[in-house]
């Protein structure tokens, strides 16, 4: 892996993290405080509500499902 490589794929997971946030403050919506105001939900309670669960680790699954089922197709098989 090249430098270059690392360092875009740094910034695409980074990229997709946000955009993931920004997905889940929409779903989930702001809290209303004590006093009345609104606030938007922060990393930490975005995170208990989801259970840790991220999409990184989700695309990394899928991807490594995906090689082992082309891993056990026969060789003479299409993909």
């Amino acid at each position: 892996m090249t430098i270059g490589h690392k360092f875009c794929y740094h910034v695409c997971v980074s990229t997709l993290r946000v955009f993931e946030r920004k997905v889940l403050r929409r779903i989930y919506g702001p809290t209303k405080e004590k006093d009345g105001t609104w606030r938007i939900k922060s990393n930490e309670e975005l995170n208990r509500l989801t259970g840790n669960k991220n999409i990184i680790n989700y695309i990394k699954a899928q991807r490594l499902a995906w090689f082992g089922h082309v891993h056990r197709m026969p060789d003479n098989s299409m993909v």
